[in-house]
């Protein structure tokens, strides 16, 4: 009899253990979890935070940015588009000055100007940042649309250079969005704004394949 009681005892306690166990699991779930917004203001303080650093540290305009922040570059660039009034474009070459070269796409009003491209969106600019140029030999294709709220990427490379895995690190330019012209194409504002003059980059941010979350949507031209 008294080993039933002392069995019963040990088993309440066991019982009453787990319960404890399992509520302060909720407990510290509950209270670490941050929702979207906090943690939105979190990323942007830590933005915020490596702008200072790089505008404190840097000797001249036009130097690298050592990012060291766990978030995507993706999101830091879009945080410099729509919060700092910044431009980008993507290059796999290194240069101080940015100057105009002559584009060749008939089908923007946009397209065909000698200038400095820019724009807004952070994607396109990762793409074509990390293009090996050398391993491609024919058209190379990009595309957006809008629907709903929701932005649909399209990206296309020749059946040969795919093959070649034709991708490198490259370089994001973060320029001045009040040293450019807005571009219209049919009496619309596009995503692109030029430059007819040469142009010095506030900064440059290092980017590698890795940093382009859209590899799986370029598609093989035939």
């Amino acid at each position: 009899m008294e080993l039933q009681k002392k069995t019963h005892h040990c088993q309440v306690v066991l019982f009453l253990l787990y319960g404890v166990f399992c509520y302060t699991g909720f407990m510290n779930n509950t209270f670490e979890r941050k929702s979207p917004e906090v943690e939105a203001m979190e990323r942007d303080h830590d933005f915020e935070q490596l702008i200072n650093s790089y505008e404190q540290d840097k000797s001249e305009a036009g130097q690298y940015i050592e990012y060291n922040l766990p978030y995507p570059k993706e999101l830091f660039l879009k945080y410099l588009t729509e919060k700092k009034d910044f431009l980008l474009h993507g290059s796999g070459e290194d240069f101080d000055t940015l100057e105009p070269q002559q584009a060749n796409d008939a089908h923007k009003e946009s397209g065909n100007k000698k200038a400095v491209y820019a724009v807004t969106d952070t994607v396109f600019p990762i793409f074509y940042a990390i293009k090996d140029r050398g391993k491609i030999n024919g058209s190379v294709t990009s595309g957006r649309t809008e629907k709903d709220g929701t932005v649909t990427y399209e990206f296309g490379m020749p059946k040969s250079a795919i093959e070649q895995n034709p991708y490198k690190d490259g370089v994001i330019y973060i320029l001045n969005k009040s040293d450019f012209t807005p571009e219209y194409d049919d009496g619309e504002p596009s995503n692109e704004w030029t430059s007819a003059h040469p142009v010095k980059p506030w900064a440059k941010l290092k980017v590698t394949p890795e940093d382009f979350q859209y590899m799986d949507k370029v598609i093989t031209l035939e």
